[in-house]
Order: C-alpha cells, then sequence, then structure tokens
C-alpha cells in the first residue's frame, strides 16, 4: 500500500511536470485552507467597557433569556448598557465544577488563556468576573441559525 501510494505520486509529478510542483510548494507553505492565523497575547488587557457592571441581563417576564446549558451552568443573553450591543454571558458555578472533578485553579487559567486569545474561529472572551460562588464570562454572542458569530452584534 505505501509502495502504491509513493509509486502514485512518482507518477502524477511525472505526467504533470512543473504543475504539480508548483502545487506542491503551495501545500507545503500554507498547511490548510480553513486554518486561519490567530493572536496570542501575553497579557490581557482589560477594557472598561466590559466591566460586568456594564452589563443587563435580557428577561422574558421575570426570567434571564437562556441562550444555552450546560455541566457547569447556564449562558445568557446581556446587554451592554455602555454601547447598547449584546453578549452571552457564561454562568459557571463553582460548586457544579468541583462535583464534577474539575479543579477551580485549572478552570481560571483556562480562563486567562482564552481572555488572551483573539482567532476568527473561536468566539472571542472580552472579560470575566468572579465571586464566591461563580465565574462569569463575558463572550462574543454567537447566532447559530447561521453558524456566525458577531462582534458585536448589535441591533
Amino acid at each position: 500500500m505505501i509502495e502504491h501510494s509513493f509509486e502514485f505520486h512518482q507518477n502524477l509529478e511525472n505526467d504533470l511536470g512543473k504543475s504539480y510542483s508548483l502545487f506542491k510548494n503551495l501545500q507545503n507553505k500554507q498547511k490548510s485552507l480553513f486554518i486561519k492565523k490567530g493572536e496570542f497575547s501575553k497579557t490581557f488587557k482589560s477594557d472598561p467597557l466590559f466591566d460586568f457592571n456594564n452589563f443587563d441581563f435580557v428577561k422574558v417576564g421575570i426570567k434571564k433569556q437562556v441562550l444555552g446549558t450546560g455541566a457547569f451552568g447556564e449562558v445568557y443573553l446581556a446587554k451592554n448598557v455602555v454601547n447598547g450591543c449584546y453578549y452571552a454571558i457564561k454562568h459557571m458555578h463553582k460548586r457544579k465544577i468541583t462535583e464534577h472533578g474539575a479543579n477551580l485553579e485549572i478552570v481560571q487559567r483556562e480562563i486567562n488563556i482564552h481572555k488572551r486569545l483573539i482567532h476568527d474561529n473561536v468566539i472571542r472572551m472580552y472579560s470575566s468576573y468572579e465571586d464566591k460562588k461563580s465565574f462569569y464570562l463575558v463572550r462574543s454572542l454567537l447566532i447559530s441559525d447561521y453558524g456566525l458569530c458577531y462582534e458585536p452584534y448589535c441591533f
């Protein structure tokens, strides 16, 4: 099977000549058309715009608008009162995290890493807030019907 694969590529290179060589060079320089470069900053610079106190949870009646739920908590729709844009706030309960056997220090480290990561294919985290019982993560709002992420999402 390995010999067949090698022979196939040798024959293809012989048949196509320079075109195949140019294709291979281009392929070696760019690993994938789908993988894009992102940024990973050494430090996170907080922006006062994304201070947790600048957000109001959107309510339906008396309940907060839930966008999703998971093992550790919920994701809520929130509006930034300063710029009027909408974001997702992930609420993670520390009790649920530890009940599932996860270490809170590791979760905090992951949050700090995520805040420093800026990439087109990763939902952006703008800030986080922690109290005695929970972590709150302010993130981009993903409109799942279309699979698109808007930064920021303003109506």
